[in-house]
């Protein structure tokens, strides 16, 4: 049987293709939702770049990464900026609000030191 246009996953394409026995991972799921609940969920794992109780490169790193990956999706076509939630979150619980305000003034000034 010659092979369908393409439909969905590898498993509902296998399907429309006759072939049978797709194999899927139980218990893996990659639907949008799924994904959300997961990051939202998600505790700061150890990162062993940062081994001392000093957090602040740590903190200015995930800031620069969240907003590196930001600008990456923004400027991709259709890019899906839920895709950079986890810097988001690591900098937000890692970083002073204080901190974050000022970084965010001098972006929006034009004065941040650091390159994105």
């Amino acid at each position: 049987m010659a092979p369908g246009p393409r439909r969905g996953s590898a498993c509902e394409q296998a399907f429309y293709d006759g072939i049978s026995g797709c194999w899927q991972p139980s218990g893996v799921s990659t639907t949008a939702e799924d994904i959300r609940t997961k990051i939202k969920d998600y505790k700061i794992p150890f990162d062993s770049h940062f081994p001392n109780q000093n957090e602040t490169r740590n903190c200015w790193l995930n800031y620069l990464d969240f907003h590196h990956c930001e600008k990456a999706m923004t400027t991709s076509e259709g890019g899906d900026v839920s895709m950079c939630e986890w810097y988001q979150r690591v900098y937000k619980s890692l970083c002073p609000v204080s901190w974050v305000s000022a970084w965010d003034d001098g972006r929006a000034e034009g004065a941040f030191p650091g390159k994105i």
